[in-house]
């Protein structure tokens, strides 16, 4: 597994126990905390873990205690233990306020551990559970394929964010060539909250330019070849009157556009031409944007063939 949430973020989230920067973090209460120990609780899956390489004997336990510990291990020592109250053990009974009572860069972190213990049954129902409790309560993050991500506290940008990258990941379950581009926008979000403006554009741009390759089933192109070939193939369903040409060069190509602008490129270095937040913030909504929609076509196409 890649770094988990509190090692990702290190210089974003200061964790003193009861206490995580909210600027960050966002506003979370206790009653949300709480509704995530009830989702931890209730997907103990048990696991039979081999006691020796050499024998078949086996000991019972579960995905959260095995997370809990891979937590403990990543924070370098019995850190759950001793932020429980007295006489608690995880071993023994879990409590709901226990487990709610961790700070929120933990419990985060342990959301991602236990997905990765999680068997591949269970994967979806866990991830759909969590983001519920981020949208019912306005919460700026989305769980994205075993990461927490997040979007901007904006309620319109937010919700288009949380849905482009909900939209790839359904996809990049059932078509694993979205994988790329799933995987390049949550990169782009990420490096947008960062601060890291030219590589929020860069990755925005090669999530779109991924799903372009999928929709024109091409795997070596740039985005203005494979807009190109979306024309020439007759790929999207444009209503009467919508010319192609204009929609290709001033919807199509609106990103590709700002990527290729002085500034916008990877390593770019500071001076007049560096990209501004608000650029990037643009290049990022677009992204989730003109992905959302060419993954629609991609479905739909795809519902049309089978029909």
């Amino acid at each position: 597994m890649d770094l988990i949430f509190l090692q990702r973020y290190e210089e974003l989230i200061k964790t003193e126990l009861s206490y995580d920067a909210t600027d960050f973090l966002g506003e979370i209460d206790y009653a949300v905390n709480k509704r995530i120990a009830r989702i931890l609780l209730a997907f103990r899956e048990p696991i039979d873990v081999s006691v020796s390489r050499y024998d078949s004997i086996t000991e019972k336990t579960d995905a959260l205690l095995i997370a809990l510990g891979r937590l403990d291990d990543a924070l370098g020592y019995d850190a759950i233990k001793t932020f429980f109250t007295p006489g608690f053990g995880y071993g023994i009974d879990f409590e709901e306020d226990n487990l709610a009572r961790l700070p929120i860069s933990w419990l985060f972190s342990l959301i991602e551990l236990l997905f990765d213990e999680l068997s591949a049954t269970e994967k979806e129902a866990f991830r759909s559970a969590i983001n519920e409790v981020f949208s019912d309560n306005d919460i700026p993050w989305v769980f994205v394929d075993g990461r927490m991500v997040k979007i901007d506290s904006k309620q319109f940008e937010q919700d288009m964010k949380r849905k482009a990258a909900e939209r790839l990941n359904e996809l990049k379950d059932a078509a694993p060539v979205f994988q790329s581009s799933c995987d390049e926008l949550v990169k782009a979000i990420e490096f947008l909250d960062k601060g890291n403006f030219a590589e929020a554009v860069t990755n925005a741009a090669k999530s779109y330019e991924s799903a372009l390759k999928v929709l024109c089933n091409e795997e070596n192109a740039a985005a203005g070849r494979l807009v190109s070939e979306i024309g020439k193939r007759g790929l999207l369903d444009l209503p009467d009157g919508m010319e192609q040409k204009d929609f290709e060069s001033k919807v199509l190509m609106s990103l590709p556009f700002i990527r290729n602008r002085p500034g916008a490129a990877h390593g770019a270095g500071t001076g007049s031409g560096e990209i501004s937040r608000s650029m990037a913030n643009l290049a990022v909504n677009l992204a989730c944007a003109l992905d959302t929609y060419i993954a629609d076509e991609w479905a739909f196409g795809q519902q049309d063939d089978r029909d």
